[in-house]
């Protein structure tokens, strides 16, 4: 006897084999067709669902073939080389598979369709594919059944098969299990939502297992409204919410972003039920480390440990705490991630993750975690860098220690790594920050005396000058040599002059400077700094080292080939000053200078004639410069 006609909306078309040529249900229309195909908007048909030995459809009217058909759906389920089941055709499975493999099956079931090689269906009873569907749909713990690779496609395939060679009937058994079918990657929110369209089409109600079903799939897919949709639907056929329900409810609006939501019902949750699955707590873990929220996930860290203890997955997560921790340098999260993961010890984290910790006790002055990471990259025969030197010093200095600073930068030197003046910009912040930090720093220089870097001297020296004025740190320059056995650098020289309003003291170290810098180019940092030294050279009527300087900085600037403006020195402050003391003196050695000014119609220019015009007012003419000078002779 027939069963009554129903509505070919939805699943039963998908899977009717009669409907071959028709458009697929909703539900898989939007999640597999390809966006250029079309689906069929025409006239629908009555079809009449028959047992297998009265198969007769009343009034089919095909649709074009354009339309994704059935057999075009289930292609993407069936590559016929993965072992999810075929429906056989008389020819062998594609997938060539060990025979000491092909009869073993899930959890010592003697069901051939839960075979890890492709099942031959043809055969096949119904019970034996409703029966191998009822296994399908309770995996193990990861996932799985037996050696089913992907338990998602086999279903599909028996599914498929079930309704449409067997004319099994649609019925809520078989939407929950294509409802199972998409809590897998490859499913979407939008197929549940049309899957429950189709259900309310063919007037089938909902199954609490089907709901279950739906809210673990929106876990893996979130979408609030389709989620609300669900809740609403077990709120009016009163559906108890389970445990694991709820969880995944909390999961849902965890991963769509609702944060701060997701961790208020978490927490009501937890005080409702006492416990909570630990999957859960990872979803936290890793959802809070991803988007930045670092003191949440340090509390879920703390909660999830509590737990369960130390098992194999939260040693992962631990390293993957430490990693996400160290990189944004949370104090507290690392030193919590280091304590459990290092000083245990379980894990060697790599160089980056070190490197990343190594900073974060540098920003939080942890000198004890700072050189813990340096121990284990020397245990690893890392070379110990001036990047790490430089966090021990930072590290020095936020503990407050400005002694151990000084020794790391004479540890750097030893090992031949050279500090520069970027080396002690940590230590020259704190003494500005803190001007009474001065007296401090001069008395560990005191304590160090004999095993003192220079950088250590001139950063001291520098926030001094710059505090109190050049004259404060004059002892400790006098005293340089003798503390460091090396002479002052051009910055330190660039400092003091710049922060001193005595000319005795600037003529004092122009004549220092021009004797320890004889043959070294000028650095493009201290050109300033000349002006400074020549005037005070001049008021103090020493021809002999202003020429020297005003002739390294022409020799410098005609040397950068383009890089700086040769004639940049045409404008300097000591320019007019020392061309006209060397006129009065009548010292050949301002001649190079003045042929090299009286060029152009510049300003420069100009002056050195008009300059140039006096002296001859004053001499009547006559050139006292003598024959042989030329202006190579600076």
């Amino acid at each position: 006897m027939s069963r009554p006609q129903l509505l070919p909306d939805g699943l039963w078309r998908c899977l009717r084999p009669a409907l071959e040529g028709y458009s697929l249900p909703r539900s898989f229309n939007s999640q597999f067709l390809p966006p250029t195909q079309r689906t069929w908007t025409g006239r629908r048909s009555t079809v009449t669902q028959c047992r297998r030995n009265t198969t007769k459809a009343s009034g089919d009217k095909r649709p074009s073939r354009h339309v994704g058909s059935l057999d075009q759906f289930f292609q993407i389920f069936e590559p016929g080389s993965d072992g999810q089941g075929t429906i056989s055709k008389g020819k062998k499975p594609r997938c060539p598979v060990p025979p000491e493999e092909r009869y073993k099956t899930a959890r010592g079931s003697k069901n051939p369709l839960l075979k890890l090689a492709s099942p031959h269906l043809d055969h096949t009873s119904t019970e034996a594919i409703v029966e191998a569907l009822r296994v399908l749909r309770a995996p193990n713990g990861r996932g799985q059944v037996g050696k089913v690779p992907n338990r998602h496609k086999r279903v599909i395939h028996l599914v498929k098969f079930l309704v449409s060679q067997h004319g099994y009937p649609l019925d809520a058994f078989i939407y929950e299990c294509m409802m199972d079918t998409l809590v897998d990657p490859v499913g979407s929110a939008r197929g549940v939502d049309r899957l429950l369209d189709d259900m309310a089409g063919q007037n089938i109600p909902p199954t609490p297992t089907l709901c279950y079903s739906a809210l673990q799939a929106l876990a893996i897919h979130p979408d609030y409204v389709v989620r609300q949709r669900v809740i609403d639907m077990m709120q009016s056929y009163w559906f108890e919410f389970t445990r694991s329900a709820r969880q995944n409810i909390i999961v849902g609006m965890l991963r769509e972003g609702q944060h701060e939501l997701a961790l208020s019902k978490f927490e009501e949750f937890f005080e409702q039920e006492g416990r909570v699955e630990l999957w859960v707590y990872d979803a936290f873990i890793i959802e809070f480390g991803r988007v930045g929220l670092f003191d949440g996930l340090l509390e879920m860290l703390k909660k999830r440990r509590a737990a369960k203890g130390t098992d194999d997955a939260f040693r992962s997560l631990l390293y993957h705490a430490l990693d996400v921790f160290s990189q944004a340098y949370h104090y507290e999260g690392t030193v919590w991630a280091w304590t459990r993961t290092v000083r245990t010890p379980m894990h060697n984290p790599s160089v980056v993750t070190l490197d990343n910790v190594l900073g974060t006790a540098a920003r939080h002055g942890d000198m004890i975690l700072a050189h813990e990471v340096i121990n284990i990259l020397r245990n690893l025969d890392i070379k110990i860098s001036k990047e790490h030197y430089e966090a021990l010093i930072e590290a020095s200095i936020k503990a407050g220690n400005l002694g151990g600073a000084f020794q790391h930068l004479s540890t750097m030197e030893q090992a031949g790594l050279h500090p520069d003046r970027g080396s002690t910009r940590t230590i020259y912040k704190a003494l500005r920050e803190n001007p009474e930090r001065i007296e401090t720093a001069v008395g560990a220089l005191e304590e160090n005396r004999g095993n003192l870097s220079a950088q250590a001297i001139s950063v001291t020296m520098e926030a001094m000058a710059q505090e109190r004025g050049t004259e404060a740190a004059m002892p400790l320059y006098r005293d340089f040599a003798f503390l460091s056995g090396k002479n002052p650098d051009h910055f330190l020289f660039r400092d003091l002059l710049m922060n001193t309003e005595q000319a005795k003291t600037r003529y004092t170290l122009a004549k220092d400077y021009s004797s320890m810098f004889r043959n070294e180019a000028v650095s493009r940092d201290i050109i300033k700094a000349y002006d400074a030294m020549i005037l005070a050279c001049l008021e103090f009527d020493d021809l002999n080292v202003a020429f020297r300087l005003a002739s390294r900085v022409i020799a410098t600037n005609r040397s950068r080939n383009g890089e700086e403006d040769p004639k940049l020195w045409r404008w300097a402050e000591w320019v007019r000053p020392l061309v006209r003391a060397g006129l009065e003196v009548e010292d050949n050695r301002v001649w190079p200078i003045v042929d090299a000014l009286d060029q152009g119609d510049d300003g420069p220019a100009k002056m050195v004639r008009l300059l140039l015009s006096q002296r001859r007012q004053g001499s009547k003419g006559v050139d006292t410069r003598e024959k042989n000078d030329t202006p190579d002779a600076l």
